[in-house]
């Protein structure tokens, strides 16, 4: 048995993404009718829909108003390329879709939710997934190059669950004799932060180098020193234990930063480098 619908019904479509797709949503629709002499005709109805991400992590949605009685037997998502660029993507936690029966304004039921990819495509019948739910997008993010003598200040996308496993990022230092030492700070950014993770160094870099510091996985505490190692560069390393699997949970607006002791007027850093696994539609 399927979903019932009355006329006036509505279905509505929401998309949620990290670029700009088209999604087009299928739901098919059992019509029952009945002929003057009282024998039962059944039809189908595809009512099919695009919604378009012109902008990512940004809400895109529809409405489509149903005039038809009947019955929701079926639901599904596939491109669309209609009025948006990008296909979607192959990896999950990129792309979300939700789609509502609506009822007299009251979302009477939720037909289908998840990550939409190449691999993954939500339907009705089907299992249900929330925001944030099942395998994310592994990748690595650029942060945003500080001016000179500044540290590193970055914010975790809005709507946007990040799980940390690894950060790499360049300090250049000038000429000044300075022994700088780098300490990696991750707060909510408010103005008086609360800070949830706290990575100190007493390993320092002097001056005219440029090496870079790195946090990985691993087995030390949280102000274990530095090793220094090779690898086509000379890295600066620390390997935290809380950065072993499943990593650190940042939400939106969270921030990720570095304090340099004894930072120097010339001395640069380089953007940051995070390995992350990421989920759109949630904070």
């Amino acid at each position: 048995m399927g979903i019932p619908v009355l006329p006036g019904d509505q279905l509505r479509f929401d998309c949620f993404g990290d670029a700009t797709y088209g999604v087009r949503f299928n739901v098919n629709i059992r019509n029952t009718a009945f002929t003057p002499d009282g024998v039962i005709t059944t039809g189908y109805t595809n009512a099919q829909q695009d919604v378009n991400i012109l902008t990512p992590l940004t809400t895109a949605n529809t409405f489509k108003t149903l005039i038809s009685t009947g019955e929701i037997e079926s639901a599904s998502v596939e491109a669309s390329g209609t009025g948006a660029t990008g296909t979607p993507p192959v990896a999950p936690g990129r792309l979300y879709c939700v789609a509502w029966l609506v009822r007299g304004g009251t979302f009477l039921c939720r037909l289908l939710s998840g990550y939409f990819s190449s691999r993954s495509n939500p339907s009705y019948p089907g299992l249900q997934v929330n925001p944030g739910d099942g395998p994310g997008f592994i990748n690595t993010v650029a942060g945003t190059a500080p001016a000179v003598a500044t540290d590193i200040s970055d914010l975790v996308p809005s709507t946007t669950r990040w799980r940390l496993k690894a950060i790499e990022a360049v300090l250049v230092t000038d000429a000044n004799a300075a022994n700088r030492t780098v300490n990696l700070f991750i707060d909510d950014a408010a103005g008086t932060p609360t800070r949830r993770i706290v990575l100190t160094d007493a390993t320092a870099q002097t001056a005219t180098l440029t090496r870079t510091h790195a946090w990985y996985p691993g087995t030390d505490n949280f102000n274990t020193a530095s090793v220094s190692l090779t690898d086509t560069v000379t890295l600066l390393a620390k390997f935290p234990m809380l950065l072993q699997d499943p990593g650190i949970y940042l939400t939106g607006g969270d921030r990720i930063r570095t304090v340099t002791a004894l930072i120097q007027a010339g001395d640069q850093w380089s953007a940051a480098r995070y390995w992350i696994e990421s989920w759109v539609g949630i904070s």
